[in-house]
């Protein structure tokens, strides 16, 4: 009987260790294909934008004390989770979609609110090669609440006041919207002044500028009951909107500070015989508001600050009453 090699056995049971029978050798190839992550985002702000700057602003809480009447609180927020569906870098696409809700509250006098819808949002845009052009693209379905509000100085709720038509009623409704902001370079960029002296902030100023054009159509599912008729408002109504935003943060001032202006005109194009009368044919709307943030962060897309808010005019689609209101407001976003 041969005697056994101990440095064989080893070499045999290492052999054995790291290889078991059964075991499969790894081959030369390329490496099983990593499971695509799903990009979800998540932005808080005054309505929602993909990524229209000048449109795409904080949400806001204000709180007005009057000392000639009631005081007033005014509420607008609206919060978007974004799925990533489709993103190409290379050719600057990117399409998501996702839940939305937004809620606009007020008890001011002149324009009570208590608005609440939620739905899907798709946000789509894209760029093109040379970066001159592109497109972002904001489709909604929503379903939305308002809250209807008495006139207790016309009749009958000027001499009786316990009329159903006194009391706060309530319209729900579908509302469906396409907006569309164009882009074209020019529409961003900042003029740059090198500080005289060093230790100095940099004397710039940046811009942005975006128009928007929307398509919308509402048709009231369940709607309040008018004084006039005496029956419920229903029916639809189909418009068009056009307006421009422009957005301005000079360089020199640390916290960043931003002013805003858009302007929109609504142009009704058909509504059903119940609701001709009770909507305007035009309608206009213009604020203009200058955000101090007294906190951001790049990273992780939070900020906050305070705003002076100017506002004229009203939009229907959107349940805005007219009103003429300046209100000093708290702001917080995310996107």
């Amino acid at each position: 009987m041969s005697a056994i090699d101990p440095r064989a056995a080893l070499a045999a049971f290492t052999a054995l260790a790291l290889c078991p029978p059964g075991a499969v050798l790894a081959q030369d190839g390329p490496a099983p294909a990593k499971k695509k992550k799903i990009e979800v985002d998540f932005s808080l702000s005054q309505q929602s934008a993909p990524g229209a700057k000048p449109w795409e602003q904080p949400a806001l809480l204000s709180y007005t004390i009057d000392r000639d009447g009631p005081d007033f609180y005014n509420v607008e927020l609206n919060a978007d989770l974004d799925i990533g569906v489709y993103k190409a870098p290379a050719q600057g696409t990117e399409f998501s979609i996702g839940p939305s809700i937004s809620y606009a509250g007020s008890n001011a006098k002149s324009s009570r609110q208590d608005n609440l819808a939620a739905g899907l949002t798709a946000k789509y845009r894209t760029i093109s090669a040379s970066g001159e052009a592109g497109l972002r693209a904001l489709a909604g379905l929503d379903y939305a609440r308002e809250g209807i509000f008495p006139d207790r100085g016309k009749a009958p709720c000027d001499t009786d006041t316990t009329s159903v038509f006194c009391r706060k009623q309530h319209a729900e409704s579908l509302k469906a919207s396409l907006d569309l902001y164009p882009f074209l370079r020019w529409f961003e960029g900042s003029a740059n002044e090198s500080p005289p002296f060093k230790g100095r902030h940099n004397r710039s100023l940046s811009w942005s500028f975006s128009p928007r054009i929307q398509i919308a159509h509402d048709d009231i599912l369940d709607g309040a009951v008018d004084a006039s008729t005496g029956a419920k408002v229903t029916g639809g109504v189909t418009s068009v909107l056009a307006g421009a935003g422009l957005k301005l943060t000079p360089g020199f001032i640390n916290p960043p500070f931003e002013v805003n202006l858009t302007g929109t005109v609504r142009q009704r194009l058909s509504a059903s015989p119940r609701r001709t009368d009770l909507t305007d044919k035009t309608e206009a709307r213009m604020q203009l508001s200058a955000t101090y943030f007294i906190a951001q962060s790049e990273d992780s897309g939070w900020r906050a600050g305070f705003s002076v808010i100017w506002t004229e005019g009203g939009d229907s689609f959107v349940d805005k009453p007219k009103e003429s209101t300046i209100v000093l407001a708290f702001r917080i976003g995310h996107f």
